[in-house]
């Protein structure tokens, strides 16, 4: 599925082969870090994306409230993308 992104999202100038062995290749790099580092960072990889998620709603929103409301959201998980650490 993740070769299948890669092809789609570069326009096929990779092909499926270098797709997968790009992403085989990430796969060993993440391998050789601790577990709670790996968790640590896709953690912060969502709140990241859930904090883009959350301008688009507040740019999107009609009233002070809803504006409020998101932009806080937003400011935790700006917060919680910068500063996240695994715990050990």
């Amino acid at each position: 599925g993740g070769s299948g992104n890669v092809v789609e999202a570069t326009h096929e100038h990779v092909s499926a082969l270098h797709a997968n062995l790009l992403i085989c290749a990430g796969a060993l790099v993440l391998a050789l870090f601790p577990t709670l580092t790996i968790l640590a960072l896709a953690s912060r990889a969502f709140a990241f994306y859930y904090m883009l998620q959350c301008l688009i709603a507040f740019f999107l929103s009609k009233t002070p409230f809803q504006k409020i409301f998101f932009l806080l959201i937003a400011l935790v998980l700006a917060f919680i993308t910068l500063f996240a650490v695994p715990v050990e």
